[in-house]
């Protein structure tokens, strides 16, 4: 009997049988193992709802095996004890090293069937990914990506050879993919392979009706109408009245493929996968995760496996392990990427001339990627930034919105700062001889409010057009209202150009002449009612000059020298500051608007003729 050891990296290996070389002894050694029990049981292996599986002794050969045992008759129903031996004689009729042998079918002294296979030393792909996305360094070590793409590329001519002997798997998964340490590889539980002769199947229900069990976790093979796992299996697997072929496991290869690359499933667990996998989504593993370093080769390989429409997958696993194979030998393979580039650069074509611009950008930057030398793609993505849309994007009018809402902001806080600045004059007014306390009342009460619709208006996180027209027209009036302290001539001379420009130039605004009639009114209103006489004069021309009189304080001639200078720089130094602000924004928008074009113009050059050709027959490639 061959008993066993540990190598010196610690796996477990079979110790040699030793071996008579006399014939007569062996043949004696035959006869009487056929009077004893043919298999000696040890330690279950694992358990699931059909039975368990454990290890043994096979005492007629001399050889560890692992025995599948189907649970007692009253646990199971007739289906699964079908199933049971049908698993068993299809891994029989499949003779391929990766897939494990069938040594003997039988029943037990309880009545179970059971089957007896080939005792696999390994770990399964699910386990090694997991430990993968763990950080485990050993098992990163032991299986790195290349050598699970040569796993996956055997796993590919296994499922290839059943097709041809007329098997389907329909249920690829990385838990039915087992490796071990010295090369080898096994596709494990054909339970629910469909055979050639079976009647055609198709799923009787639409997903809303499927018993899966909606978990995150639910990885098990579904039961009932779908045969296979959520979120492996393929659309015509789930959709109702949907007939399929050996293409469903090509989808469940790419999805494989996809996990083994982007070290997460493509679809979720549960309903939830049922419900993507017939919507679709993004197989590209570049896209899941940027920092996976997917090529495009083996983004494209994804992406065609998993299509929705069989008709586009691969036709054959073969073609499948093909393109895996090439990328694998080191074969760049120029002509297919050229091939890609110019499909995806007709994708882009199609999709500019039925007006989807994100999607023929898309197309045209992933036939870049596969080739920076397409001049078709080079030119659409030209025009594309070169040529605005009649309409702006939705996405981009909210950026813009955004960027919008930004700069209101900034430029209402300006106007609540100047309000404060405006208001620490007031005490200065006191030493120029105050002697309207109304007037002044007025004033601090206006400056009070103008302050809070501004501070409120920059909480806002929209723009606000009646918070914009508020603080305008309170401002006007607070222009209006310093006439009286030194004529139109003076003061709001000097408030109404700058105060206008702020509120001019606000995003929000959509009416900008009718503003500017406001502030224009501010100045010219008190000095057509003085002129009318129903406001007394601040101002009048003599032979030899000006004069100002104010009708709310006695303007000491010190006094008033010293405050109306102080208030004219400081005037100056807020308009200056706010016009330094409005510059580097604006410098900044040049700057950043002069890189675009220049990384443009490195595309141009490539693409000048297409170019030049695109723009001539822009009419025909819609807006």
């Amino acid at each position: 009997m061959a008993g066993t050891s540990e190598d010196a990296e610690g796996h477990t290996v079979p110790e040699p049988a030793e071996v008579d070389s006399d014939a007569g002894s062996v043949i004696a050694a035959l006869r009487a193992a056929v009077d004893v029990e043919r298999y000696r049981f040890g330690s279950v292996i694992g358990r699931g709802g059909m039975g368990e599986v454990r290890s043994a002794v096979d005492e007629w050969i001399g050889r560890e095996v692992a025995i599948k045992i189907l649970a007692p008759a009253d646990q199971v129903s007739a289906e699964a004890a079908s199933r049971f031996v049908r698993e068993a004689r299809v891994q029989g009729l499949l003779d391929h090293p990766a897939i494990v042998p069938v040594h003997d079918l039988g029943i037990d002294q309880l009545g179970r069937p059971y089957f007896v296979m080939k005792r696999l030393a390994g770990i399964t792909l699910s386990d090694v990914l997991k430990q993968h996305n763990a950080g485990d360094a050993v098992m990163k070590e032991r299986f790195p990506r290349r050598t699970l793409l040569a796993r996956f590329a055997d796993v590919c001519l296994a499922i290839e050879f059943a097709h041809t002997r007329g098997v389907v798997h329909r249920d690829l998964k990385p838990t039915n993919i087992m490796v071990g340490d010295f090369g080898e590889t096994w596709v494990l539980d054909w339970g629910v392979a469909k055979l050639a002769a079976d009647a055609p199947e198709v799923c009787a229900v639409a997903v809303d009706a499927i018993g899966v069990p909606d978990t995150p976790d639910s990885g098990d093979t579904a039961a009932g109408t779908v045969l296979g796992t959520p979120g492996y299996v393929a659309p015509e697997q789930i959709a109702a009245d949907t007939p399929y072929d050996h293409r469903v496991d090509i989808y469940a290869l790419g999805c494989v493929l996809f996990e083994i690359l982007a070290g997460e499933p493509l679809h979720p667990r549960g309903r939830a996968a049922l419900v993507s996998t017939l919507r679709g989504v993004d197989a590209r593993p570049s896209a899941r995760r940027a920092d996976a370093d997917v090529s495009p080769e083996l983004d494209e390989v994804c992406v065609r496996a998993t299509a929705l429409d069989p008709a586009r997958r691969y036709q054959t696993v073969r073609e499948l392990y093909s393109a895996v194979q090439r990328y694998l030998d080191g074969d760049r393979d120029v002509e297919r990427r050229q091939q890609l580039a110019t499909d995806h650069a007709e994708a882009a074509r199609d999709a500019l001339e039925a007006g989807d611009r994100a999607a023929a950008m898309r197309e045209a930057g992933r036939a870049l990627a596969l080739d920076p030398t397409e001049t078709d793609a080079l030119g659409i993505v030209t025009r594309l930034m070169l040529e605005p849309p009649p309409e702006m994007p939705r996405d981009a009018e909210a950026d813009l919105r955004r960027a919008m809402v930004r700069g209101a902001k900034a430029q209402e806080r300006a106007v609540a700062i100047s309000n404060v600045g405006f208001a620490l004059f007031v005490p200065a007014l006191f030493w120029l001889g105050l002697r309207d306390l109304t007037w002044l009342a007025t004033l601090i009460g206006g400056l009070g409010v103008m302050g809070t619709v501004s501070f409120l208006a920059a909480r806002v996180p929209e723009l606000s057009t009646r918070a914009l027209w508020s603080s305008a027209i309170g401002n006007a009036f607070l222009i209006m209202m310093t006439s009286r302290l030194l004529g139109p001539y003076g003061l709001p001379a000097m408030l109404a150009p700058a105060t206008a420009m702020a509120f001019v130039m606000h995003p929000g605004l959509r009416r900008p002449w009718l503003l500017s009639a406001v502030f224009v009114a501010a100045v010219g209103l008190p000095y057509g009612l003085e002129k009318l006489g129903w406001l007394s004069p601040t101002s009048w021309f003599t032979g030899d000059g000006l004069v100002l009189r104010s009708t709310v304080t006695d303007m000491p001639p010190f006094a008033t020298e010293v405050v109306l200078t102080v208030f004219c720089l400081c005037h100056v130094v807020m308009a200056s500051g706010f016009a330094i602000v409005l510059t580097r924004d604006q410098r900044a928008a040049q700057r950043k608007l002069h890189l675009q074009a220049w990384h443009l113009r490195q595309l141009v050059p490539a693409a000048r003729v297409r170019t030049s050709t695109l723009m001539r027959t822009g009419d025909s490639l819609g807006p």
